[in-house]
Formats: C-alpha cells, structure tokens, sequence
C-alpha cells in the first residue's frame, strides 16, 4: 500500500507535463512515466535489519560526482560543507554554495550534482527505525509523514537560520558515529534523529497529507 502511494505521488508530480497532451496521449504518457519512475527507485540497502542507516561522505575527489534523478521509501539528510552545489527535488532545481542542509523526504524524485574538490555528507536510512509511540498522536503523524515523504516545504537550510549550528552539529555527529555499533551509539544517533525532525517539524517542513 506505501509503494502504491509512492507510485501515485511520484506520477502526479509529472500530471503538469501530462495535462499538455490530448486524451489518447495522456494515457501511453502516464503508462510511460509509470514505467519509467519504478525504473527510477533505488533499491539498496542501508545499515543492517536492526540500524538501518547508512552514511555518505563526499570531499576532496578531483572529479564531479553527477548523482542522476532517483527515488527511495528512505529519507536523507544531507550536509553541504564547501563548494558550489546544485540538486533537483520535485522538478524544482536548487543552487548551493558552500554551507547548507537539505531534507530529501522519502518518496520523491531527486538528483545532485557534487562538483569536484567540494565537500558534502548524507545520511539515509529507514524512518520506521525510529521509535515513535502509537499512542502520542504527534509522533504519529509526524511517523507518518516521514514514512509516505508528506512534506510542503524542500528549500534548503543556510546559516542566516538560527537553528542552522544545531542541525548541522547533529548530522555531522551522526555521520561521525554511524558505523558504532554499541546500544548507546545507536540510541544517541536515533535522539539526534528525532531532534533533527522537531525543529523541521517547527518550520513547517511536514503536512498531514500528500501536497
């Protein structure tokens, strides 16, 4: 059921260049897309059964590194350091230029461009490891909007925010420790985590419903 709601939010995020055509069109164009996004979804797997998360560090490489247009029921936090960025989340295109942290949520299309000599980090992982109660209807919903990527805002975080050192510091700290596997590293990791989505959850980063 959660892979069919991704499906048909991914598809309806291309329903304005589908609209454009005639009936007959409409119908092979959509069949098409259909097609082509399950192409798109990336299928690894992250950390282990128990911890899944896994992180990436990008820095110091003499080549560009052209992450091309994917999807994946995770969700990624990602920690530009130095250099001048650009990546693409639901068709719309966003320029970087040394520090900045974006929040891809699970379920929409996205790509990257990390140029050479530039430093970036992500995490990704699983939302459903993080231990929400079913009985706090906060935590519920915002259990939610993680797992199906219920989100109305995309643009990215820059150090003119006053909770710009707390994310940042947080990430960097989780991407430093991600390999720990002792009960204590994976239970400060999952408190960063949590930290991390209340203060997005502040700003207005998640939506009840798919928008």
């Amino acid at each position: 059921e959660i892979e069919k709601q991704a499906l048909n939010k991914l598809i309806n995020q291309y329903s304005f260049f589908i609209s454009q055509f005639d009936k007959p069109c409409q119908i092979l164009l959509q069949q098409f897309k259909m097609y082509e996004i399950e192409n798109l979804k990336e299928t690894l797997n992250r950390g282990d059964s128990n911890f899944p998360l896994e992180s990436y560090v990008w820095s110091g490489y003499n080549f560009d590194n052209n992450i091309k247009m994917h999807w994946h029921s995770d969700v990624e936090l990602v920690r530009f350091i130095k250099g001048e960025f650009s990546y693409t989340i639901k068709m719309q295109e966003y320029k970087i230029k040394d520090r900045a942290i974006a929040f891809i949520p699970a379920n929409v299309l996205h790509s990257f461009i990390l140029p050479s000599y530039s430093s970036e980090s992500a995490v990704v992982f699983n939302p459903k490891m993080l231990p929400f109660s079913e009985y706090d209807k906060n935590e519920r919903a915002l259990s939610k909007a993680l797992v199906l990527g219920y989100t109305s805002l995309y643009n990215p975080i820059t150090p003119d925010d006053p909770d710009f050192e707390i994310l940042d510091e947080a990430i960097d700290y989780i991407v430093a420790n991600s390999k720990e596997t002792s009960v204590c590293s994976r239970l400060r990791i999952k408190s960063k985590l949590i930290e991390i989505f209340a203060i997005l959850q502040s700003k207005g980063y998640f939506s009840e419903e798919a928008v």
